[in-house]
């Protein structure tokens, strides 16, 4: 859930865009430190990203989800990709 107590998904339909924009707009955020990524993914799987994100040499958002597979979303891989790139810059 988003801070306005809706799901990403939720707040896509409300709007008429697809998830993809949503989470787009959410990693954009997240990445500039303006919005925290708690809440936005579960956090097992946030930690289960990021592993995978240290074990790549230089780790590509396609290859990344190759490597995860099917339960993890282009979405939840990129929000966790700003997050670590926001973490950065501190």
């Amino acid at each position: 859930m988003h801070g306005n107590g809706l799901s990403i998904a939720q707040i896509a339909e409300k709007r008429e865009l697809t998830l993809q924009t949503i989470e787009g707009h959410l990693a954009y955020y997240v990445g500039k430190g303006e919005l925290s990524i708690n809440g936005l993914i579960d956090q097992n799987k946030r930690r289960h990203i990021e592993k995978t994100i240290a074990g790549h040499q230089s780790p590509s958002l396609k290859a990344l989800k190759e490597t995860l597979g099917d339960g993890y979303s282009y979405g939840e891989i990129n929000l966790t990709l700003a997050h670590l790139r926001y973490g950065d810059k501190q």
